[in-house]
Order: C-alpha cells, then structure tokens, then sequence
C-alpha cells in the first residue's frame, strides 16, 4: 500500500458521516458496552478492541484536550517496550531476509565457477583401475578342448619316430612307449588347462597438460572473474533494494501510527462536543439534530479508527516479512520509534552534480552491467580460440595380467607422447558461435547504457521529490496550525451561540485532513532522503556484512 492509499483513508471518514446521517433513527438505542474510562455515549456502536500499545498511555485512553499539537498525539510506548530504530530494522533484514541470502549464495556459485576455471591451468592426473571377468561360451570352450585332444595321436606318432632313431630294440621300445605316454599326458593337461572362464586386471596412471588451446583458458578464467564480479555487484544491488525496501514499510507503520492517532483525536473530540449536545438539550437549549449529528461524527470517526488500525496492522506485518521473521509477525512489545521533529539540515538541499557523480560511479546495477559488458567481451575473444589447434601433452603408465590382481614393476609399460589437433571445418558452427558472442557483446553495451540512463533519471527524480517534499512541509505545517486555530474559534462561536453546526462540522473536518496531510508531508520528507541515499547508493556505506 503506497502512501497516497494511507491518506486516502483519512479522508473516508467524510463520506461516512454523510451516509450514516441520514440512516440513524431517531429513536435512541440502549447503550452498547464502551472501553474503561470512557462514558457510554447513547446510539454509538460497540469500540475497538484496545488500539496498538504504542498509542495508549499508561494514563488510558486518549483525549483531545490532551492533544493540543499534531506532535503530541503520538505517545510515549509503555515501559518495557522494544523500540526499533530504522537502521536496527534494516541490518536485520540484511542478515535474515531469504530472498539476500539466495543472492549471497549466487555469489559462492560464482566463486566455485573461477576456481574451476584456474584448473585448466593445471595438469590433469587420473588413476584407473579394472578387474574383468568373462564366462566364456560353452561351444568354444569345448572347441578348444577337443582341439587339444585331437593333437595327441600326432604327438605320439611323433614320439615313435624318435624312440626309433635313438637305435636298440629293447630299449627304443620302451623308450617309444615312454614318449607315447608323456604324449597322452600333456595332451590331457592340455585339454584340462582351458578355462571356461577369462579374469583380467588392468591398472594405469595418466597424466595430461593441455599446452595450448587458442588461449580458450585465459578468456575463460576472465569470463569467470567478470561473472564472480557481476554476482557481488548483483548481492550489492540486491541489498540496495532490500534497504530500499524496509525504509518504504517503516514509514509505512509510522504513517498508519500517526493516521490512527488523527482519527483517535478526532473520535474523543467529537465524543465531548456529542456529551455537550446531550447536557444542553436535557435543559432545553439544544435539539435532537445536534445530538444526531455528532453521534454521527464520532461513527465516522470511528469508521476510520479501523481503517487506521487495519492499516497499522499490515504494514507491521510486511515489516516483518521483510526482516525475515519466520513468523511473520513483529513481537507485541517492539513498536517503531516515533516520528522525529525535523532538522534543520533535513531541510537543506544537496547539490545535484555531486550527487549523479557519486551515483555512476557506486550504483551497484551499473556495476554490474559494466562488468557483464566486459564478460561478453571475453566470451567473443573465447568463442574465437576454436580456430587454433589444440596441443596436449600426455604421460600415462600401464599394466594388464590375466592371472592375477597384484601387478610388479615389469608388468608396466610407460607411454610419452603429444597430441596436437585442429578441426579443418565445422559447418560454420565457429563462425555463428563467434557471431553470437558478439551480439550478446553488444546486448550488453545497450543495457550498460541504458543502466546509465535510470541512475541519472532515478537521481534527478529524487532530488525533485526532496525539494517538493521539504516544501510541501513548511506548506502544511503552517496550514494545519491556522486551520486548528480557525477550529477552536468556530467551536468558542458555536458554543457561544453565534457559530452554526454546520461550520463547525466543516471546520473539523479541515483539521482533520490538515493534520492527515502534514503527517503526510513529515514522513514523505523522511522517505524523499531515503530514497535519494538508495538512489545513489550512498546506503550501503552504512552497511557491512561478512558478504562484503
């Protein structure tokens, strides 16, 4: 809800008064129950429940003629509660709020993102190790086995003609015989020693260290450091707002504070004129019509009281989200400090210069599209670093056994060597990658540009606001303080005799939105330097995490 709504709310109060005048009847109702300290007023609706503690004073409920100017109407908060200050309200939100912590953590992504970069610097080790094992088929198995079998009548023919040439009968005959069984043996071990199944260890170690790549890594590891760099101007940016964000709610809650105030004023003021009405027409010198009318002022007023109150109640509620309270709800003793008199050099007007100066050169939004800038940059010098070869050094040792998992030092074989590469043609896919880069390059020129733009136009929009606001203050200051004046001189003539009802309901009704106003114009005095620090993020100076 922006302020214009805030005010808006007071004023509904005049459009009550008129519908309900014409809807009372003039019988009068039995008294409805009404706060302690407050005398039952005959046709008035049951009250509120008790307004915010902030506005109840340990002396009890509010009274005009304890309001004699605009400031007092704001009470002192009862004793033991917690007053939070703006910039107390703010540093939590930037510790507890979730939306700065996932901008927090966008900022670590990026970091991991360089540091991933910086390893193409380095060589790279890999160590691999593997164990196999394969059940052979039951048809090649059996194939090899009778292969071994039919290769013994061979061998022992074989061994016949050797006995024979070894000379002596008796003695080749056994001599042969003796080969013809070593025959059979060893053909049978043979056929035994064929496995059905096949295990297989494999180790190796490699190293590879890419020697040139085009200078792919070195724009790479720049794309990275502008991408960490844009993520902490974004974080920055990101807390601007937060800031931004917060300052708008508190005022917000002051705002409702002194609306309800107003209207908690305007409630008693009319309570005492109705009491008044009713005194003067038991002893026969008033009317009904004037009993009426101001039971219906104080139902306008009243009316408005809840408007204030509903008002009061969700810009706590949006103060607390912003803090990042898990209940979303501001503890009942911590209330907002009260809106502070003026300062003379609230008043005082910076010079405009200085201040776009200061805002191009901190603003974190155009931070950041300078150094998304600079990314595509790099990205179109990366893009490029496809058109030259590429040279990898690499080292690798490695052993294989098929009989067991421990491996010795002569199992190893070690291999040396270069790998230089080069893509004669891609399909044009080089030249569009490059094309795209730039593009991108200059999407980036226009937004850092246009970034430029919104900080000077968000500068001078300020300072604009600031100067209509201070004169917007002197302005209803001074109207409110004659038209409280002009108010009490028609009730003294009304009193009197010699004023009308109708003046006086109208000379009430002025003050009321006299006061709305200037309320108004004191906190928009507040948000205009608020926001012309978040303009040329002046705020963050005031700001330090561990982020930063």
């Amino acid at each position: 809800m922006n302020l214009d709504t805030w005010c808006r709310h007071v004023f509904a109060f005049a459009c009550l008064a008129q519908a309900a005048f014409f809807a009372v009847a003039a019988e009068e109702a039995p008294p409805p129950a009404v706060p302690a300290g407050v005398e039952p007023v005959e046709g008035i609706a049951p009250d509120l429940p008790a307004p915010p503690e902030t506005l109840v004073s340990p002396a009890g409920p509010v009274r005009a003629e304890d309001l004699p100017e605009l400031e007092q109407m704001l009470l002192e908060p009862k004793e033991g509660a917690v007053v939070l200050e703006l910039v107390e309200a703010q540093r939590q939100a930037l510790e507890e709020n979730p939306n700065l912590q996932a901008a927090a953590a966008r900022v670590e992504q990026a970091r991991a993102r360089v540091r991933q970069a910086r390893a193409l610097y380095f060589p790279q080790v890999s160590a691999s190790y593997s164990v196999t094992h394969t059940e052979l088929p039951e048809s090649s198995v059996e194939a090899a086995r009778n292969a071994a079998l039919q290769g013994i009548p061979q061998r022992a023919l074989s061994s016949l003609f050797i006995g024979a040439g070894s000379g002596g009968a008796g003695g080749a005959s056994a001599f042969q015989l003796f080969n013809v069984g070593s025959a059979v043996v060893q053909g049978i071990a043979g056929r035994n020693l064929i496995d059905d199944d096949v295990s297989s260890f494999k180790a190796g170690l490699v190293a590879n260290y890419l020697v040139f790549d085009g200078f792919s890594r070195k724009f790479t590891n720049a794309i990275a450091r502008f991408g960490q760099q844009e993520s902490e101007a974004a974080y920055r940016e990101a807390q601007r707002l937060l800031l931004a964000a917060v300052a708008q709610t508190y005022f917000g809650v002051q705002l409702a504070r002194e609306n309800f105030a107003i209207a908690l004023a305007d409630e008693a003021f009319n309570r005492r004129l109705l009491k008044e009405a009713e005194a003067r027409r038991r002893v026969g010198t008033g009317s009904l019509s004037d009993v009426l009318n101001f039971e219906v002022r104080v139902r306008a007023a009243r009316a408005t009281l809840l408007l204030a109150q509903n008002d009061y109640q969700q810009a706590r509620i949006a103060l607390a989200a912003l803090l990042g309270d898990p209940e979303v709800a501001l503890p009942d003793n911590m209330v907002v400090a009260p809106l502070a008199i003026e300062k003379a050099e609230e008043m005082a007007v910076p010079a405009e210069p200085e201040l776009v100066a200061f805002a191009l050169e901190h603003r974190p939004d155009l931070l950041r599209s300078e150094f998304g800038l600079q990314r595509g940059g790099a990205t179109v010098q990366q893009r490029k670093s496809a058109y030259y070869p590429q040279v990898v050094a690499l080292a690798s040792k490695d052993a294989t056994h098929n009989a067991q998992s421990k491996f010795e030092e002569d199992d190893f074989s070690t291999t040396v060597g270069v790998n230089v590469s080069y893509t004669v043609y891609a399909g044009g896919r080089r030249k569009a990658a490059v094309a795209e880069a730039r593009h991108l390059r200059e999407e980036a020129e226009q937004l850092r540009q246009q970034a430029e733009l919104t900080v000077r136009q968000e500068v001078r929009q300020t300072l604009a606001d600031l100067r209509t606001a201070q004169e917007q203050l002197v302005l209803q200051r001074t109207t409110a303080e004659y038209v409280e004046q002009n108010r009490d001189l028609v009730e003294k003539e009304y009193d009197a005799g010699q004023g009308t009802l109708a003046r006086l309901n109208q000379a009430q009704r002025d003050l009321i939105e006299a006061q709305a106003r200037l309320a108004l114009a004191r906190v928009s005095l507040r948000l205009a330097w608020h926001e012309l620090h978040i303009s040329t993020a002046s705020i963050l100076d005031d700001f330090t995490t561990a982020e930063d």
